[in-house]
């Protein structure tokens, strides 16, 4: 009888153990924070078995599997999900396990498109015809 009662203990002692440990994983597999150009998408694997919730505060607007981010929380289910941002910003997201556990929060900043475009002469280009010239000579 103690024998079968230590067998137990040992069980569940290791189902404790590996559940913490998947969960530490799991949750070291989402970033602290995304950085996305306005009008893109970005792609966030999500390796949890059961389903997550998410909601946000809406300083910008984003689009979760193309379901606007609101107060109310979004039912994810396991896999990759698509976040993009259609105005500048930023905004915290909030994952919860049946939408009670709070798991982790994801900064998303959304940042202008920023063009940029050459002018001028290009230096390297120019010492490189001003040395051939000299060697030339």
């Amino acid at each position: 009888m103690i024998f079968l009662k230590k067998k137990i203990g040992i069980g569940l002692f290791a189902a404790i153990i590996l559940l913490f440990l998947s969960y530490y994983f799991i949750i070291n597999g989402l970033p602290t924070s995304i950085s996305i150009i306005k009008g893109d998408e970005t792609t966030v694997k999500i390796t949890f078995p059961f389903n997550l919730y998410v909601s946000g505060i809406e300083d910008t607007e984003l689009t979760i599997n193309g379901q606007e981010l609101s107060n109310n929380y979004l039912k994810l289910n396991p896999g990759d999900i698509t976040v993009k941002a259609t105005s500048v910003g930023s905004s915290a997201l909030s994952f919860k396990l049946f939408g009670i556990i709070p798991i982790k929060s994801i900064t998303v900043n959304v940042l202008p498109e920023i063009n940029v475009l050459p002018g001028g002469q290009a230096i390297g280009v120019l010492a490189i015809h001003l040395f051939l010239a000299i060697h030339l000579r």
